[in-house]
């Protein structure tokens, strides 16, 4: 196409939104509010995406070991807590009380004798774990990236700093501490945390595994709602706003038939007539675009400021980054959306 064509393209495209100028002003309104809304919505979506992230990072296996002193104190009797050997009955009836294996205070003080009964309990009772090796398996799990050993000993600071000013409560078990050993495993992606978690549960030494199931499936759940929403939301605010751009370029064209009649009766092809209707439509997309692009800026900037000084702990998206990424598709939007309105308005109502 020559460039004096192009110029008089143009031309006709400027005369038309000139002629139009209200419902042009209300069409690029209507997509700049509505891209407005669709890059907040974006905007909420990248800063729900770093959150869930987070939280997905977060999201940990714990393994509970088999307690060593329930293993080793199984198939002995003895007085104390654990049972001791040598020991008389009555003090190895205390125990047996108290002890971890869940058995009673008579089975206890037949463990104090060291009879054959004792010797049966404690066969029925789990090896202490060797933590080096199952910590070496547990490395070597497909989608495993960090492994740490937490001793009962750092378990019960745990407890005990969660406690705070309760804490004092905890001193009567510094002697006898009953939390276990553990590990702490984190995986590479959130749906490897199940298998991970079943393949431990099966590893020799290991009691019990915690990783937060419920959690775990509410996160996926939710994730898929969000991304399912963000595209409904899409769908729906292009369809508005295609509907009134294609009203404008219709009034446009009614405006200009007798003009658009004489063009077809001198011999002007289907496409010389459209252009401009098109260019129009695309100039009325683009413009509304712009708009929403520099109101989302402004928009995001004031929030992720007021955001700072009240929720400090909040970690939002930079503004340069969420700008970055949605004026792109947002421009493009808005010209994808000009220029289906053209071609709807063209291809129903002007019939060239």
């Amino acid at each position: 196409m020559k460039l004096r064509t192009w110029g008089y393209l143009l031309r006709e495209t400027a005369h038309g939104i000139r002629t139009g100028r209200l419902m042009a002003l209300a069409s690029v309104s209507t997509v700049a509010v509505s891209l407005l809304v669709l890059g907040l919505f974006l905007a909420l979506v990248l800063n729900l995406g770093r959150m869930m992230a987070q939280v997905e990072s977060e999201v940990q296996i714990r393994a509970f070991l088999v307690d060593a002193r329930q293993a080793a104190g199984g198939g002995r009797g003895g007085s104390g807590m654990w049972g001791t050997p040598g020991t008389g009955p009555s003090q190895a009836g205390q125990g047996g009380a108290t002890r971890p294996a869940g058995t009673s205070g008579g089975q206890g003080s037949a463990a104090g004798a060291a009879g054959p009964s004792g010797a049966q309990e404690g066969a029925a009772v789990p090896a202490a774990p060797d933590v080096a090796r199952l910590e070496e398996q547990i490395r070597n799990l497909e989608g495993v990236t960090t492994v740490r050993f937490v001793s009962k000993q750092e378990a019960l600071e745990r407890m005990r700093q969660s406690f705070g000013e309760r804490a004092a409560i905890l001193e009567a078990v510094d002697d006898i501490n009953p939390l276990p050993d553990s590990f702490e495993v984190q995986v590479a992606r959130p749906e490897q945390v199940a298998p991970v978690a079943e393949a431990i549960a099966a590893m020799p030494g290991v009691a019990k595994v915690d990783y937060k199931r419920d959690t775990v499936d509410k996160l996926f759940r939710l994730t898929a709602v969000l991304r399912g929403l963000g595209v409904v939301v899409a769908v729906l605010l292009v369809l508005g706003s295609t509907v009134v751009i294609s009203n404008a370029i219709r009034l446009t064209v009614f405006a200009r038939r007798r003009e658009v009649a004489i063009m077809k009766l001198v011999g002007a092809t289907d496409w010389f007539i459209r252009w401009p209707f098109v260019l129009e439509g695309l100039a009325l997309g683009v413009g509304g675009a712009a708009l929403a692009v520099g109101a989302l800026a402004g928009a995001y900037w004031w929030a992720a400021g007021v955001a700072a000084r009240t929720l400090p702990f909040l970690v939002l998206v930079e503004p340069e980054e969420v700008v970055r990424l949605t004026w792109a598709p947002l421009l493009g939007l808005g010209a994808l959306v000009g220029s289906l309105g053209s071609g709807i308005s063209l291809r129903r109502f002007l019939h060239v």
